[in-house]
Formats: structure tokens, C-alpha cells, sequence
């Protein structure tokens, strides 16, 4: 079984289209640039009106399992759900959607296993303009890390991936793409008595642990100053959504 989440509700109607046998009930049919200026700058009398059909390829008969999807804040959903949930998390065009990047890290840490759990990202490193902390790709590896994960893979793209529309198709004068950061990062609870190579680790990045619960604790404040009687936990992120 699967789980999936969104703060977008129109997310939902693609899965409306299907009868939960893994088949399509039904076509839906939708004009996303009737009302997008930028993506009718080229040629607005041909283009505006264009129907966009989905889902777009069809659905394997044979499809077996469940899906379910839920819709609202990723903290306010997910900050109470049972600790050690799921085998893997992945994470598509949302990290950068965070006012608070410890919020998000400590519901994804809590949801994972203790062991072996992994994350898997994929998206641009845009924080939005109400991001309390707005690191660097460079410095999110090093907060991961010290935070507990162990990256199996880190890489950025070098050739743009289009967002909203393909940008070989001539709409518009800007290109809307971005260059998405990927990782996979394995999440392993410290075990109480660590061993002398762990403990030799952990005093060689001490300074570094210091400096991120330093920037972890301003954040978890300005957020209980900001909330007056919410907890740092209790979901204060406003992730619109990439």
C-alpha cells in the first residue's frame, strides 16, 4: 500500500478518473493555458485554447495495490501519525516549500523506520519568500548528515526540467525549468552506546551539530513567537505547493 499527499485539492481528480482496478473510468479534459499570459505570449489566438486530455497514457490492466491520497499541511497531517510508519518517503517539487525546514525534517525522520528507512527527493532548492532558513544545496547535504542520514546519492541536474509546459513549444519568451536537486538518504537511529569510530565521528562534527541546533532552535522560536500558543510541532508550514 501507498499513500500519497498533497495541499492541492485539483490533485485529487486524476485519481477520480479511476475505478481502483488500476483501469480508467473515464477521459477528463482541460485547458491549462486558457488563462496563463505567460504561456501565450508567442501565439495567444492558437494556443490559448488548447485541451490537454489525461490521464495521458493509458493504465496497466494489471496494476495491483492501493493508493490513498491526502490532502491538506504535510505537518499538520503528518506530525501525529504513528512514529515509524513508513519503509520509504519520496519527496517531489516540496522541500523548498518549508517555513520551517526542521519542521519538515522532524515529521520525515519521525515517519520513517528506525532502520533502514529511506528518503527519496527530487526538486529544485527555490525557498519560498516565507522559508525561515534558506540553505544552500551544500548546506542541506551537511544538515542531513548531521541530523543522522547517510546520503547513498546527491546530484544536481545539468539540463533544465520544464514545470509547467515544455519549453521546446514556443509559448513563451521565459523558460520556466528548473535544475532538481536528487538525493537518497537512508535514515538509521543512533543506538544508545555508540561505538568508538561513531563517538570519534560525532566529536569531529560537534562544532557542526552545535551550529545547526543553534539555527534549529531560532527557527522553532520564531515560530512559537509567531503562534503564540501552537508548539514548534504543531504545523505552522504554509507549503503552497511548487
Amino acid at each position: 500500500a501507498a499513500g500519497a499527499h498533497s495541499i492541492l485539492n485539483h490533485i485529487l481528480s486524476e485519481d477520480e478518473t479511476h475505478d481502483g482496478k488500476g483501469s480508467s473510468s473515464q477521459e477528463r479534459v482541460v485547458y491549462p493555458f486558457a488563462a496563463d499570459r505567460w504561456m501565450n505570449e508567442v501565439d495567444a489566438s492558437q494556443q490559448r485554447f488548447q485541451a490537454v486530455t489525461f490521464p495521458d497514457k493509458p493504465l496497466h490492466q494489471s496494476i495491483r495495490g492501493s493508493l490513498s491520497y491526502t490532502v491538506g499541511d504535510f505537518v499538520d497531517v503528518y506530525a501525529n501519525r504513528t512514529s515509524n510508519e513508513f519503509d520509504a518517503i519520496v519527496t517531489c517539487f516540496f522541500l523548498d516549500t518549508a517555513t520551517n525546514l526542521f519542521e519538515y525534517l522532524s515529521v520525515i525522520i519521525s515517519l520513517l523506520k528506525d532502520t533502514g528507512g529511506v528518503w527519496i527527493n527530487v526538486g529544485p532548492v527555490q525557498w519560498h519568500g516565507n522559508a525561515l532558513v534558506q540553505p544552500s544545496v551544500v548546506e542541506l547535504k551537511a544538515i542531513l548528515e548531521t541530523m543522522g542520514f547517510s546520503i547513498q546519492h546527491w546530484s544536481l541536474d545539468t539540463q533544465p526540467v520544464p514545470y509547467r509546459n515544455d519549453i521546446t513549444a514556443l509559448r513563451s519568451t521565459k523558460i520556466d525549468a528548473y535544475l532538481p536537486l536528487r538525493f537518497v538518504a537512508v535514515w538509521n537511529r543512533k543506538a544508545e552506546g555508540a561505538s568508538c569510530d561513531q563517538q570519534q565521528h560525532d566529536t569531529t562534527n560537534n562544532n557542526s551539530f552545535e551550529q545547526i541546533q543553534q539555527i534549529r532552535n531560532a527557527v522553532y522560536g520564531i515560530t512559537a513567537a509567531t503562534t503564540s500558543s501552537k508548539s514548534p510541532m504543531s504545523g505552522t508550514a504554509d507549503n503552497d505547493g511548487e
